[in-house]
């Protein structure tokens, strides 16, 4: 079985490769030259400590930690300028290779019948302005700043997670207007296929990827595909369709790959003119007992996958909205600690890698409570606290980053043994349509917001 502690700590041992000049943004002067309190490696770890205070606060907390000195300060406008010379590249290489690792380890993680699977989406975020500041729309003395301002403040962030280890594999973020899903998720594909064997994966996908070409790029890769169709995709070649499950063949024209992003891919499949693709209708039932038709389209061969199998894959796919329920609301990755661009993408790909770091912390804490609980008559099953994991990993985050291996092993003795008693039941359905109460004007902190709750 994999040891992800490993993994997770070999990240911190090889923290001093990031500490490289590639990752400096080059304005014309040295800078990380002399010895002040904000190196680059401090500057890396920065995101790392944040607990989602005031940046302030955030600043005096992290170099008080950092350097082990309660009376050192550090002012936020030092930590701000010292962010805008770090390149985010470095935590986008940083989660590569923390995933990579793990990915192309003999023992690979969470396979289905000897595949990955995984999921891509997108999920629209708030943010600070990421496609023009403010400064920029009043250099342009645009008369619409106060409405651009509005629209502007949202992004896209856009991934491909494993469904069975909760591990997100790859991810962006963009101007939610300037690029759309099929396009975003071929991307994912390109970058997936330089770094991990593609060959035994099956990814899904929700019905705004109903594309042709990512169908393409799958088979071009040799890799396998489902996605949910809407009712009227390929419609003329399904109305000959003689059983609900099946092989269809898809005429390829120059209406059909006109808006192909991948100009080879395009070239390609104008050469070829047609290709197969299963066409598979599975009957759902609703909460209230009413049922319903999908259609799937997919690569998937009728010798492995039957007709039920590729029901039980596409179930699978919801696992990546609470992934992102997860960034959203344990992580809080909409919670960003600048306004500038790069400072945005730095919090954004740190917070990725935090997402791995606490997901392998708690695969490893899982694997330790199911052997607990084995042979016990238990009326429920247990499983970690992901809201208590992720706070015990930011209050030892010094630790944890610390040069010295018996320091970083202790404290992940301690996360692991204090989250052990703090478990929430697993398969805990919640009510996804509550009674809404009204609000009290007059409580400002309500029962769940309280801290001593």
């Amino acid at each position: 079985m994999i040891n992800f502690m490993e993994y997770c700590d070999e990240t911190w041992v090889n923290l001093n490769k990031y500490v490289n000049r590639k990752y400096r943004i080059d304005d014309g002067k040295n800078h990380f030259v002399r010895n002040r309190k904000t190196n680059l490696e401090s500057i890396i770890k920065y995101p790392f400590y944040d607990c989602g205070r005031t940046t302030a606060i955030e600043a005096i907390n992290f170099i008080r930690k950092e350097k082990k000195d309660k009376n050192m300060t550090l002012s936020k406008s030092n930590i701000s300028q010292r962010r805008k010379l770090l390149d985010h590249v470095c935590y986008v290489d940083m989660n590569e290779d923390f995933i990579d690792g793990i990915y192309n380890d003999s023992e690979r993680p969470g396979l289905y019948r000897g595949y990955s699977i995984l999921a891509g989406d997108t999920s629209i975020c708030d943010a600070p302005n990421i496609g023009y500041t403010e400064k920029q729309l009043k250099e342009l003395n645009n008369p619409h700043f106060n409405r651009l301002r509005k629209e502007l403040i949202r992004f896209r962030a856009s991934c491909i997670a494993d469904t069975q280890t909760d591990f997100i594999l790859t991810a962006t973020i963009t101007n939610s207007k300037k690029i759309g899903e099929v396009e975003l998720a071929i991307q994912h594909l390109d970058n997936l296929n330089q770094r991990i064997d593609m060959t035994n994966t099956i990814t899904t996908y929700d019905r705004g990827y109903d594309a042709l070409e990512l169908m393409l790029k799958h088979k071009n890769i040799n890799s396998y595909f489902l996605i949910r169709l809407k009712a009227d995709d390929f419609i003329n070649e399904r109305k000959y369709m003689k059983t609900n499950d099946e092989i269809i063949n898809i005429t390829i024209n120059r209406i059909r790959t006109q808006n192909f992003h991948d100009e080879e891919l395009k070239k390609q499949a104008r050469e070829k003119r047609s290709t197969e693709i299963r066409i598979t209708e599975i009957e759902l039932t609703t909460k209230t007992g009413k049922k319903y038709t999908e259609i799937l389209a997919s690569n998937l061969p009728f010798d492995k996958f039957t007709t039920s199998d590729l029901k039980e894959l596409y179930n699978k796919r919801w696992k990546i909205e609470t992934n992102f329920d997860r960034l959203k609301n344990i992580i809080h990755i909409e919670n960003f600690s600048g306004y500038n661009e790069e400072i945005i993408q730095q919090d954004f790909y740190a917070n990725i890698f935090m997402f791995n770091y606490l997901m392998a912390m708690k695969l490893d804490a899982d694997q330790k409570i199911q052997e607990k609980q084995k042979n016990k008559n238990l009326k429920h099953e247990y499983k970690t606290n992901l809201n208590v994991l992720f706070g015990l990993i930011k209050l030892d985050m010094p630790d944890l980053l610390s040069d010295d291996p018996k320091e970083r092993e202790n404290a992940v003795k301690r996360i692991l043994n204090t989250a052990q008693s703090n478990l929430v039941e697993k398969n805990r359905v919640n009510d996804r349509n509550p009674d809404r109460t009204a609000k009290d004007p007059n409580n400002k902190f309500p029962p769940t917001q309280r801290r001593g709750e």
